[in-house]
């Protein structure tokens, strides 16, 4: 049996609690005492004091403990309310263009001039696969340059459109093409506000249309659209596909070069988080001026960020003949980007094709 010594130096629990308890109810006595011993308004000034001590102290610990807590709210509030909301962008409703984040008016690349319309070979090759190649929904198109993009677009059905160039003033024609469109119900109308517009221009705003490395006047390769197989402006339906998507804000143009293969990284992350698919990539010979290995690595990572392998990708290597030297013609080249996308790929293919 265990036994107990009350004398001890170190008594069982049940005691110490009791003397704590006597400790504690003597401390809490000593104002009251204290008080007491005070007569009339000195009384009553001492239970102010004690009451406005209590009250200081209360609202100390009280803001020692709230304001932390009101800040980490605000931030989170404030980090919510900064972040990406979800939204359905295919609502036709839904206005605020949000592709456009992607801007960066940072590049100011320029080569030679606009050209407006193609002048590029094999589009009936090009057509076909365009024709033959399943339909997907909830689709984009990602190209470079102008309006042959709008051609794809309505072979494709596409329901969004971004088109990508390094020079500011590719963006700047593709908006002024928009507005224009807005403003005109009939495809022969928006032909003669859009020849009207560029007759309008003088100096250097002209020259970016009006220059010697394309064949003939922009103005009539222009009305020559209206016939091509093939062009959004080949008859009224095609044309009011675009119209439609113009006045949905669907379609973009933003500046960016092709070798920032960081920023065509967020742009799949952000089609991808929208359910968006990217059904054709349009790149004329950008290929072609990717002189360095590191450009053409570049070059290559941007492709297969924006690509998944029913993405048909098209392109304008040069053409390297086995009896002479490279030479550059603009012959389009449709490819599966699925064959882009295997390991086995050569890259080497993207910027020039050897034929007998």
């Amino acid at each position: 049996m265990t036994t107990i010594d009350v004398n001890s130096s170190n008594p069982p629990f049940s005691l110490i609690n009791q003397n704590d308890e006597e400790r504690f109810g003597r401390f809490m006595f000593r104002p009251i005492q204290w008080i007491r011993q005070m007569d009339g308004y000195e009384t009553l000034r001492k239970i102010f004091a004690v009451g406005v001590a209590i009250l200081l102290s209360f609202t100390i610990i009280g803001l020692v403990v709230v304001i932390p807590g009101i800040v980490e709210w605000n931030w989170q509030a404030n980090r919510g309310s900064s972040s990406t909301p979800v939204v359905d962008i295919n609502d036709a409703n839904f206005t605020s263009n949000p592709f456009a984040r992607f801007d960066n008016l940072a590049v100011k690349g320029q080569v030679n001039g606009l050209y407006i319309t193609t002048n590029e070979k094999n589009l009936e090759a090009t057509d076909q696969l365009l024709t033959t190649h399943p339909l997907r929904k909830n689709t984009i198109h990602i190209g470079c340059a102008s309006w042959h993009n709008l051609d794809i677009m309505c072979k494709r059905k596409s329901n969004f459109g971004l088109i990508v160039d390094f020079n500011p003033k590719n963006a700047e024609f593709i908006k002024k093409t928009i507005e224009i469109v807005e403003a005109s119900e009939s495809r022969q109308v928006f032909v003669s506000n859009m020849i009207d517009y560029l007759n309008s221009l003088e100096g250097k705003k002209r020259d970016i249309f009006f220059h010697k490395d394309q064949n003939g006047l922009p103005t009539d390769r222009i009305e020559k659209e209206l016939l091509r197989e093939g062009s959004w402006l080949q008859n009224q339906e095609s044309y009011d596909f675009i119209k439609k998507l113009v006045s949905n804000d669907k379609i973009t143009a933003i500046t960016e070069d092709i070798k920032n293969h960081k920023k065509f990284s967020e742009i799949r992350k952000y089609l991808d988080a929208h359910h968006i698919v990217v059904d054709t990539v349009y790149l004329s010979n950008i290929c072609n001026f990717m002189k360095t290995k590191d450009d053409q690595e570049s070059f290559a990572k941007s492709i297969t960020h924006i690509m998944d392998s029913d993405t048909l990708f098209i392109n304008c290597p040069r053409i390297k003949h086995t009896d002479c030297s490279p030479t550059t013609i603009l012959h389009q080249h449709t490819i599966l980007g699925g064959e882009i996308l295997e390991k086995s790929f050569n890259q080497s293919l993207l910027f020039e094709l050897v034929r007998d």
